[in-house]
C-alpha cells in the first residue's frame, strides 16, 4: 500500500483492535499494510497506545482537513454536478459514488463534499437529507446510561496526585473471539498492586459481585474506584464507596489499569482460548507482575509498596 495515502478510517479501527488486543505497532503495521513509522506516527498525533481512539482520531483528521484547498471548488464541473443532483436530493454519498462511477479518473470524497456544502454562502443545505444547519460529527454518545455517574473531573486531588492509598480504578479484558466470559483487572493507584479476577459473563450484576469479593477479602481498602463508561459497570452503587467515570471514548484517563491491562497482556496472550484460564492461572500472574520492581515506585515491587501502605504484609496474597 503506498505510504503517501491517507490512513482510512477502517485502518484506524484496526489499529484501534490491535492495540485493544496488546499487539505491538510494528504487528498492528504489518496487518494494514503500512510501515510501522506511519503507524507509530498516526497512533503518536492521537493520543498515544493507552489513549487512541479510532473514530475521535478520524474526527480530527478531517476536522484538520476542512480549511485550505478545496478540491470542488478547482472544478467547476464537479460543483455544478453537486448542486444539480442536491436538487434531486442525493445525499453526499451517493452524489460522491456516482461521480467516481462515471469519472474514473476523479474522485471525491462524500465528508468533501459535507465540507464544501457547509462552507458555501445561502442555504445549499437545505437540499441535505436532515437539512441540517452545521456538520455536526458525535464520535460518542453524548448521554451515558450509568445511573448516578459522576464524572472523573470531580475527582479529589488527593486521587489525581496519588498521594494517598486506596484509589482503584478497574477494567475488563476480552479474549479473542469471546465478549462474554472476562478478567477484570483492578489497580491500586499509588501502589500499582493489580488483582485479577474471571468472570463468566460482563453482565454488571457478576462484575459487581467480583469487586465485593474483592473488598470483602479486607486486605486492600477500597475507598473509591475509577471504571468508563461500560454498562458493566451500571450497578456501581453496590459496592457502597465512591465511584469515577471517564469521559466517553477516554480510556487513557485511567491510565493506571489500560497499563495493566497491556502487561498482563505479557503473560496472558489475546488468542488463549478463556476456557483455558482459570483463576488459579489469574493469581499466578498476578503475583508474577506484582513481585516485579517498578521504575515508578524507585525500583520497589508492587508488593513491597502495598505492604508498606496498607501497614501490613501482603506477601503471597491471592484473589
Amino acid at each position: 500500500m503506498n505510504d503517501y495515502n491517507r490512513i482510512t478510517k477502517q485502518e484506524r479501527c484496526l489499529i484501534e483492535m490491535g492495540i485493544r488486543s496488546g499487539k505491538s505497532r510494528r504487528s498492528i503495521a504489518a496487518r494494514i499494510g503500512r510501515p510501522p513509522k506511519t503507524v507509530s506516527e498516526e497512533i503518536r498525533r492521537n493520543g498515544g497506545y493507552l489513549g487512541y481512539y479510532a473514530v475521535q482520531a478520524h474526527y480530527e483528521r478531517n476536522k484538520s482537513n476542512r480549511s485550505g484547498y478545496s478540491k470542488i471548488d478547482a472544478n467547476l464541473r464537479l460543483a455544478d454536478y453537486i448542486r444539480n443532483k442536491l436538487v434531486l436530493r442525493w445525499s453526499p454519498e451517493v452524489i460522491a459514488g456516482r461521480w467516481k462511477k462515471e469519472n474514473h479518473d476523479s474522485h471525491i470524497s462524500h465528508e468533501s463534499i459535507y465540507t464544501w456544502i457547509y462552507k458555501q454562502t445561502g442555504d445549499l443545505h437545505i437540499q441535505l437529507p436532515r437539512k441540517k444547519k452545521k456538520r455536526g460529527f458525535k464520535p460518542q454518545r453524548s448521554k451515558s446510561l450509568i445511573p448516578n455517574r459522576v464524572s472523573i473531573h470531580l475527582r479529589p486531588e488527593n486521587i489525581n496526585n496519588r498521594s494517598e492509598v486506596g484509589h482503584f480504578e478497574g477494567d475488563l479484558m476480552f479474549q479473542q473471539g469471546n465478549k462474554s466470559q472476562n478478567i477484570l483487572t483492578v489497580i491500586e493507584r499509588k501502589s500499582r498492586m493489580i488483582i485479577l479476577k474471571k468472570n463468566p459473563s460482563k453482565h454488571s450484576g457478576k462484575i459487581m459481585e467480583s469487586l465485593k469479593d474483592i473488598q470483602s477479602r479486607g486486605k486492600y481498602p477500597m475507598k473509591t474506584i475509577t471504571f468508563d463508561n461500560g454498562s458493566e459497570f451500571s450497578n456501581h452503587s453496590k459496592l457502597g464507596i465512591d465511584t469515577y467515570f471517564c469521559d466517553p471514548a477516554s480510556p487513557w484517563q485511567k491510565g493506571a489499569v489500560e497499563h495493566a491491562n497491556g502487561i498482563v497482556r505479557q503473560y496472558i496472550d489475546f488468542r488463549m482460548d478463556i476456557n483455558n484460564i482459570d483463576q488459579q492461572m489469574l493469581d499466578s500472574v498476578a503475583n508474577l507482575i506484582n513481585d516485579k520492581p517498578r521504575k515508578v515506585l524507585g525500583f520497589m515491587t508492587p508488593n513491597e509498596s502495598a505492604a508498606s501502605l496498607f501497614k501490613g504484609k501482603l506477601e503471597g496474597v491471592t484473589f
